[in-house]
């Protein structure tokens, strides 16, 4: 393999968008949710319960705590199955969140998981619709909302049409040397 190709790796993933004021009317997700499962917002005590449900992931989670974005888990049996976060720039100007670029009024919905014995339940669905909540409640609904995801990923490509986001292109995150940039096509208009 060449010096530049160990240096440089692309990934291309598909990026999703939505506006939120198309969420006019609720709809209901498909899940298999019964009384022991729990839709719960992540803070900083349940740390201790994320590094359990799934080893070396609480550093993570704190780093995402910490930079403000909003983390919401699935809990069964005081485990958490499946996690996924949002981070929200209701700014005047554009930030970054990780390596991801956000125009203002843009969030963006990213990390999302589900531990393997727990799939087919509904719960990424789930997740999906919390979070479009979340971020109604909390910035109002003339949001754009962007995920990415990697086209290999099937399941979770379906689940995000399911749930009313459009394929609008795709991203190629360029990893330099250790350090994670965006390919940002200027013509996407949301």
């Amino acid at each position: 393999m060449s010096v530049m190709k160990r240096i440089v790796n692309y990934t291309k993933y598909w990026v999703f968008g939505r506006k939120l004021y198309l969420l006019s009317q609720k709809r209901t997700v498909n899940s298999r949710f019964d009384n022991s499962e729990t839709l719960k917002l992540i803070e900083f005590e349940d740390l201790e319960v994320v590094e359990r449900s799934r080893p070396g992931y609480s550093k993570m989670a704190l780093k995402y705590l910490k930079n403000r974005d909003i983390g919401i888990c699935v809990v069964v049996e005081d485990l958490i199955v499946a996690m996924g976060w949002v981070s929200v720039n209701n700014s005047s100007k554009l930030v970054y969140s990780s390596y991801f670029p956000l125009q203002p009024g843009t969030a963006w919905f990213h990390a999302s998981w589900t531990s393997e014995r727990f799939r087919g339940n509904g719960y990424h669905k789930a997740l999906i619709r919390a979070r479009i909540e979340e971020v109604s409640m909390r910035y109002g609904t003339d949001i754009n909302v962007l995920t990415n995801i990697l086209p290999a990923n099937e399941i979770s490509v379906s689940n995000w049409e399911k749930m009313g986001f459009l394929r609008i292109g795709y991203l190629q995150v360029i990893n330099l040397l250790g350090r994670r940039n965006i390919v940002w096509p200027k013509n996407w208009d949301l």
